[in-house]
């Protein structure tokens, strides 16, 4: 699958207008943990690390089929990736909406 320079250009932009704020978010987190190292025993830290550092994975994802020029197709299992996204929704489902 070929992406035309109109294609590359707005998922270049979409990857660099959600990594910025996303850099923002992990730098205030780390800001946070090294002022108060207690942060990481608090109820889903390590959680909320993970996923942003997820998202960030993702991102470089996004941005090397950018520059890939090509997609590769291949298979792989999308049990893990579905049990996570799972989990992720409990946690966001016992989190936010009490």
């Amino acid at each position: 699958m070929q992406l035309n320079k109109n294609e590359q250009l707005v998922i270049s932009k979409i990857s660099h207008e959600l990594r910025n704020p996303l850099t923002i978010i992990y730098s205030t987190l780390q800001l946070i943990e090294s002022r108060h190292p207690e942060a990481r025993t608090f109820d889903h830290w390590h959680e909320l690390m993970q996923d942003v550092e997820f998202m960030s994975v993702l991102l470089d994802d996004l941005s090397r089929f950018n520059h890939a020029g090509a997609l590769n197709f291949s298979t792989f299992s999308f049990r893990p990736f579905w049990e996570y996204i799972s989990i992720s929704g409990i946690f966001f489902q016992n989190r936010f909406f009490y």
